[in-house]
């Protein structure tokens, strides 16, 4: 089936319709509603291509309600999923194939050391190096720096200061947040524990500080992003030599945090980690040199916990430090799981065994973290055409008219929509 933009097709009809050959159509004619249902089932990156088409499909894919829908396809069916691996350099890999690593370039290149991979949401990524943040969409190339955050160390006493970063999308104000905690503790037993919070909204273009945090940080790593909140692994303040940990969780809306239920353990000797899995929060529960146990959190708002495997050394998986959930397989048997930052392996729900995944320009050491595409606008508004005459009387058409016409015309393509198959390109 061969469909045509509409201000191209009294042209095209005219030549072909004495022509024997398949029926055409127009896309351009259809309803709107119906034309952005079709689009929002195709790859991002057919979309790149097809808002070059006209300026009518330009404005459409670009609109902010058609962005949204698009991505709430691309989530619900999971379509366009990537790795992206970060490092001394960063690399994307594509799901579920996981063949080759690709190196991309990002806003932070051209700074030294490693790329810090902060979070991902939507399709935006926050990267960081020392001082430097960008939000970026990898798919369409377009970012944006985030001025630096402004922390007042204290005096030397203090013998010990980290900050730790988190992003989100907070849905409730339609916003993209940064979350930095500065924190400064002596070693010392009974040392005093200082903490300060800001947040950086996307809409503001501005830092604010937040209510003072009274929990330590179990790890210096990013905050985990799980229904609209930030988790990490957290000691209650002043007892920070507590071998108790606590389950925090940063609300991005009401941006005050909140400590949540855990498992229910029958052994607590273990180091605590978290993960997202199918955007549900994770708990791995890490026993040294035996086995590590995987609990996912099935309700949030009831916050009830499933334990979804056990991974036992030596008998499964040898030489195991560290496993970190990614993805679910396409039937749902096998979890995709990131071991030591350093390999990549499936691990089958049903026959509790593993195997390795051998992908072409691994790096040696990398972070990895699942990224959806999409089209979520960053940086510099998207420059938008009117439309005054959506089908111009004769005599009065642009040169830019003339050239869509051709474009348009030249852009006709084949192929066989069906809904199920979301990359019709």
């Amino acid at each position: 089936m061969v469909f045509a933009c509409a201000s191209c097709r009294n042209d095209s009809m005219g030549r072909h319709e004495k022509q024997s050959g398949p029926s055409k159509y127009s896309l351009g004619s259809l309803p709107k509603k119906l034309l952005c249902h079709i689009f929002s089932q195709l790859s991002v990156t057919a979309l790149l291509q097809v808002q070059c088409v006209c300026k009518t499909w330009y404005n459409l894919i670009n609109d902010p309600e058609f962005i949204k829908l698009h991505l709430e396809a691309s989530s619900k069916c999971k379509r366009g999923l990537s790795l992206i691996l970060s490092g001394e350099k960063v690399f994307s890999v594509d799901l579920p194939l996981l063949d080759k690593a690709v190196e991309i370039r990002h806003p932070l290149l051209c700074s030294e050391g490693f790329t810090n991979f902060v979070g991902s949401s939507n399709g935006l990524v926050c990267l960081n190096k020392d001082k430097d943040f960008a939000l970026w969409n990898q798919w369409t190339g377009k970012y944006e720096r985030v001025p630096p955050v402004n922390f007042q160390l204290l005096n030397a006493s203090y013998a010990f200061h980290c900050i730790i970063h988190g992003f989100g999308y907070d849905h409730t104000s339609n916003d993209y947040k940064v979350v930095c905690i500065l924190q400064q503790h002596s070693r010392l037993k009974g040392g005093r524990l200082q903490s300060e919070i800001q947040v950086y909204s996307l809409k503001a273009k501005s830092w604010r500080w937040i209510n003072c945090f009274p929990f330590m940080l179990c790890s210096p790593c990013s905050g985990v992003l799980a229904s609209g909140a930030l988790h990490w692994v957290a000691r209650q303040n002043p007892d920070l030599f507590s071998s108790s940990n606590l389950l925090i969780a940063f609300d991005l809306g009401t941006e005050k945090y909140r400590v949540l239920t855990q498992p229910s353990y029958v052994d607590t000797d273990f180091e605590m980690s978290l993960g997202v899995l199918g955007g549900s929060l994770c708990v791995l529960c890490h026993y040294p040199k035996e086995s590590v146990d995987i609990w996912v959190m099935t309700g949030y708002g009831r916050q009830s916990w499933e334990k979804l495997a056990s991974i036992s050394q030596p008998n499964i998986a040898k030489h195991l430090e560290y496993v970190k959930p990614l993805a679910y397989s396409e039937d749902g048997t096998e979890v995709l799981l990131e071991q030591d930052n350093e390999k990549l392996l499936w691990y089958n729900l049903r026959k509790k065994t593993v195997r390795y995944v051998e992908i072409r320009g691994l790096p040696l050491l990398f972070e990895a973290v699942v990224c959806l595409a999409s089209l979520a606008q960053i940086g510099k508004p998207t420059k938008k055409y009117d439309m005054m005459h959506e089908q111009p009387s004769k005599g009065s058409k642009s040169q830019w008219d003339k050239k869509e016409r051709y474009e348009c015309c030249a852009f006709q393509w084949s192929f066989s929509y069906c809904p199920s198959h979301t990359n019709a390109f």
